[in-house]
């Protein structure tokens, strides 16, 4: 088994979705509708000639068409990708890991030293530290790698600004490096510290989902802040570890209880169970009065305690018709723009197909907020119909242009005869999308609860009911509560909901990171 082009991944997903045998007309249409790709048909032909070769696709003729089926099914193809790499990167990942433990400290700094600039950092900000805040800065200045983590409010952010701080006064001739893996969740960090942050794949150089840098970057003498660590596969973290040399302190923070990365692995969870570097466990709840509900929620789900609480910021509207579901998620979301703003307020969906999924209150919260107005310019892509004011979505791939899950608006579009350019504020940069990479693009009033993972919002709508068999997972809604800051609205069954917290995390992926970390870290030692 060879592995596949994005061109041609993107046929045989055309193909994997059919249940039935597609003419290379039919392939070309979908194609064009799913990802906006307009290929001629000598082009697909040449990339159906490409998957016959490789064993991918067979054919059946009748009369003058061809129609086409796969050999392979897409869980034989993903497996075989990620046992090629997965396994070794893990190793690999272990290495680097306990190298970086394992480097003498060439510093006389102690604890008393720390303890000293954190005192007067907490006089300069007028923020007192609990004892286990004050221990997670500490550990992070004093040890070559550590990890801190806990659920959203407990004081990660504050805790990254102390570091950041004591860091930059203990060791002024060093660098500080400041990455997450969203550029959303990197400008949190920017927010936090005043510093600038970076995703991996941008500081790295590393713009696909099986990372291989070009040019490899070498990190010495520099203070490494990863946040959003729960969100990095096996891929991304064997570049990041590897471009890690000497000098460095590394700190690693994340929330252990989110949905694990949509890559291979589960390298946060595996390094924390390793046990074989520190790790600080933050538990009090700093973001917001204790008494409020999404954080009491929040806290509840993830101890697996059913006993939901509404009140003035949480609610749970009980329907069971997913058509019922749509309507009422679309009406909240609508008093709640009209409250916090646009790009304040996030629809979660658990699915992108089907009533109330991703695509289909995209479609419906557009029209309600930014319809089409007559004589109006506007592209059409596939399914979607981009307009000037509409929030989008980069998707996909990391490229050059952006990191996957950054948000945008369309400020403009242009159109020169036959050809388009839409125009996207994001990150600060006027980017330009067109038939060449309008695949990148997706409307993104609505997204799925993974692709909030790093972010947060004044207000989140939801959905969670019986119809999402196969993701009736704690972690799932416990994601959707905890991005909300002032609002989270649910609609669906609580009954289901409660299913979810009993029901705990789901099934464990199969990774050997924490065995390969516990035994070069003299945790065990084989028979």
């Amino acid at each position: 088994m060879k592995r596949l082009s994005d061109a041609e991944e993107m046929v045989m997903s055309v193909i994997w979705n059919n249940d039935e045998l597609m003419s290379l007309e039919e392939i070309r249409k979908k194609s064009y509708e799913k990802y906006g790709k307009d290929w001629k048909p000598q082009t697909v032909s040449t990339f159906l000639a490409r998957l016959r070769e490789k064993g991918f696709v067979s054919f059946e003729k009748k009369g003058r068409y061809c129609f086409y089926t796969p050999i392979v099914c897409r869980q034989e193809y993903e497996q075989y990708i990620f046992s090629q790499h997965a396994f070794q990167r893990e190793y690999d990942i272990a290495e680097n890991i306990i190298r970086i433990r394992d480097e003498a400290k060439k510093t006389s700094i102690d604890e008393v030293i720390v303890l000293k600039h954190l005192k007067a950092l907490e006089i300069h900000y007028g923020i007192t530290l609990d004892d286990i805040q004050k221990t997670a800065v500490v550990e992070a200045i004093l040890n070559n790698i550590v990890v801190i983590t806990g659920s959203p409010g407990t004081g990660k952010t504050i805790d990254t600004r102390f570091i950041n701080e004591c860091y930059k006064s203990l060791f002024p001739k060093n660098g500080r490096i400041f990455l997450a893996p969203t550029g959303r969740a990197a400008r949190k960090i920017t927010e936090a510290t005043g510093e600038e942050a970076y995703t991996v794949h941008s500081y790295l150089h590393i713009y696909d989902e099986d990372p291989m840098p070009e040019d490899k970057i070498e990190i010495s003498d520099s203070l490494v802040l990863i946040d959003e660590s729960s969100m990095i596969d096996v891929n991304v973290a064997h570049a990041l570890f590897d471009a890690i040399g000497n000098g460095c302190t590394v700190v690693i923070v994340g929330d252990i209880d989110q949905l694990p990365s949509v890559g291979p692995g589960a390298v946060l969870r595996d390094i924390i169970e390793s046990d074989v570097i520190p790790v600080i466990r933050l538990q009090k709840i700093y973001r917001q009065d204790e008494d409020a509900e999404i954080c009491i929620n929040a806290k509840k789900i993830k101890e697996g305690n059913t006993d939901i609480r509404e009140g003035k910021d949480f609610h749970f509207i009980e329907c069971s018709r997913m058509e019922d579901i749509k309507n009422a998620m679309a009406v909240q979301y609508v008093k709640d723009v009209d409250k916090y703003g646009l790009g304040n307020v996030f629809c979660l969906c658990p699915y992108i197909e089907h009533v109330a999924g991703v695509n289909d209150m995209n479609k419906c919260l557009q029209d309600l907020i930014n319809p089409l107005k007559e004589n109006e310019k506007h592209v059409l892509a596939g399914s979607l119909d981009f307009r000037i004011g509409d929030i989008v979505m980069h998707q996909k791939r990391n490229t050059e242009l952006a990191s996957n899950g950054d948000l945008g608006v369309i400020t403009d579009i242009i159109w020169d005869d036959e050809e388009y350019a839409i125009i996207v504020s994001m990150n600060g940069r006027e980017l330009s999308y067109d038939k060449d990479n309008i695949q990148y693009l997706t409307l993104a009033y609505a997204m799925s609860i993974h692709k909030s993972q790093g972010s947060e919002a004044k207000a989140v709508v939801a959905c969670y009911s019986s119809y999402h068999v196969g993701m009736i997972y704690m972690n799932i809604p416990y994601v959707a509560v905890s991005r909300g800051k002032k609002n989270v609205s649910i609609f669906g069954e609580k009954a289901t909901l409660k299913e979810a917290i009993i029901n705990g995390c789901g099934a464990r992926r199969i990774t050997l990171l924490g065995y390969e970390l516990a035994f070069l870290g003299g945790k065990f030692v084989a028979a």
